[in-house]
């Protein structure tokens, strides 16, 4: 019991919790101690405070949450917990041998609507449907894409005009099924970790709100020209292209008080780094723009580019690294890459973000690869093309070398 309204319920299957509770989520961690009641009955455990009543049954192991002054139910579970011992959803998880899938499984209202889970190419209530969170980047998406670039494990339950929130706190890969198979009930789960989630109530949307702020951080107070005028598009390149942007605001006697610059800025895609040729000269860019009053932002991806050395590859000390040219593409590296069989286009991928180079796609396009292999190339042919390579170029160091995604994500 954190809060009048706010509830944690965490349990572990196959091992004790562990002595030290930490999550990067979690902003507030130490609370005002919350007055509360326990009953208990030979089926039951009630714990209440002046706003939230959670009765948990003993056998199967349900929990309920009713409103304490009315005692009418908010949620409640349809199953027990689950624990994925026998590795049945093994089929549904991107790499089984990252964990154990845990799930919660909550009656659905014959009148309840869901909001949340960051951003989803969807409408906005999300009854009826299924979603993947795994933060990816997909660009040119269209409604229905999932999942998307931002993620974030938070939803609203909404029927008759009362409110709850749930936020399952758990960095897997997750996933949240809003009736989408079952008229009974939703569930939420991930492909390992802990079953771990927190409880608010309302009864209003802004009052869970403001308390899963409360929870989680709140927003720091912006600077005042971000409440100007901000011009951002893919993408703005080289200096000179974003410098007759600005040119072209103050002679149109347009306001401009922010550009964005995307990744076309980096060198080879790597973060904190600027491309010598694109933009030799960073400071006197800002400094030509900041005479004019425009702010400069620039994009920052979440995660280092790991690029080895080519094979064979003269290695140049260098005081300025971030400078350092990028490696050329040799035969041999081709050749091997023409070698590989592919099991799944998305093993494809992966092996494109391994080697972090996007002109190998000329050689994937004449390799006599079946199935998924020829399928992939077939898609990386047309307008979009240089984007998708330089999206998947730039995600190199986010892959390992056997392909799969990293088990976890803070």
């Amino acid at each position: 019991m954190l809060a009048p309204d706010l509830i944690r319920v965490r349990a572990s299957f196959s091992k004790p919790l562990p002595a030290r509770d930490h999550s990067w989520a979690i902003a507030k961690e130490e609370w005002q101690p919350t007055p509360w009641s326990l009953t208990e009955t030979s089926d039951s455990i009630t714990i209440a405070t002046a706003e939230v009543e959670a009765v948990v049954r003993r056998a199967p192991l349900l929990i309920e949450f009713r409103d304490s002054r009315t005692h009418s139910t908010i949620n409640a579970d349809e199953q027990p917990m689950m624990y994925d011992a026998r590795g049945t959803m093994d089929k549904l998880m991107f790499d089984p041998d990252a964990g154990v899938f845990v799930a919660a499984t909550k009656k659905l209202g014959f009148d309840e609507h869901f909001y949340g889970l960051g951003e989803k190419a969807a409408r906005l209530d999300k009854r009826r449907g299924g979603f993947v969170n795994w933060n990816s980047d997909t660009p040119g998406f269209v409604e229905g894409r999932d999942p998307i670039y931002q993620t974030v494990p938070f939803y609203i339950g909404l029927q008759k005009g009362a409110a709850y929130g749930i936020f399952f706190d758990n960095s897997y890969r997750s996933h949240f099924d809003f009736g989408q198979f079952s008229q009974e009930h939703i569930w939420f789960g991930a492909e390992g970790g802990e079953m771990n989630y927190y409880f608010f109530y309302g009864p209003s949307i802004k009052k869970i709100l403001g308390r899963y702020a409360d929870l989680t951080g709140h927003m720091p107070m912006p600077p005042m020209w971000a409440l100007g005028n901000q011009q951002s598009r893919y993408s703005y390149y080289p200096d000179r292209m974003v410098e007759e942007v600005a040119r072209r605001y103050r002679q149109e006697d347009l306001p401009l008080d922010v550009i964005h610059i995307d990744i076309h800025y980096l060198n080879g895609y790597r973060v904190f780094t600027w491309d010598p040729q694109r933009f030799p000269d960073p400071t006197a860019l800002m400094d030509k723009l900041k005479r004019q009053g425009v702010k400069v932002v620039v994009i920052v991806d979440p995660g280092i580019k790991y690029q080895p050395a080519t094979p064979g590859a003269k290695i140049e000390p260098s005081s300025r690294p971030e400078l350092a040219r990028k490696k050329r593409v040799t035969t041999s590296t081709i050749r091997a890459l023409k070698k590989v069989s592919f099991k799944s286009a998305r093993m494809a991928i992966c092996s494109f973000r391994e080697f972090g180079l996007a002109t190998v796609c000329s050689s994937i396009t004449r390799c006599p690869q079946r199935a998924s292999g020829g399928r992939l190339a077939s898609r990386l042919h047309g307008s979009w093309r240089r984007r998708h390579l330089e999206r998947h170029e730039r995600a190199g160091g986010l892959r390992r070398s056997n392909g799969r995604q990293p088990a976890r994500r803070s």
